[in-house]
């Protein structure tokens, strides 16, 4: 089973939200992903996380942001996060 990191970024203010995701993710390894909870939309994670190699997948839910990021060739912790999103959220995801 994949490895979460967890940043619930509920409380935090801006840009703390963004340099601690980034901080995360520069420390990713395969077989590993993270998922960030956040109050709003995370609107520049995404652009930052496509330069950076790591593919990234995005809703909302219940008033909660969630971000999950992983690196786009681990085939292993996308099929873990489909199933996970589908089981936990209802969420189809095409992979």
């Amino acid at each position: 089973m994949p490895t979460e990191h967890l940043l619930d970024a509920r409380e935090l203010e801006a840009p703390l939200p963004l340099e601690r995701a980034i901080k995360i993710v520069r420390e990713l390894k395969s077989g590993e992903y993270f998922m960030m909870l956040h109050r709003m939309k995370p609107c520049k994670l995404g652009a930052v996380l496509e330069k950076m190699g790591i593919a990234h997948i995005y809703f909302e839910d219940k008033a909660i942001h969630y971000m999950f990021g992983y690196f786009q060739d681990d085939i292993q912790t996308k099929k873990f996060l489909k199933k996970r999103l589908e089981d936990e959220y209802g969420r189809t995801i095409v992979i």
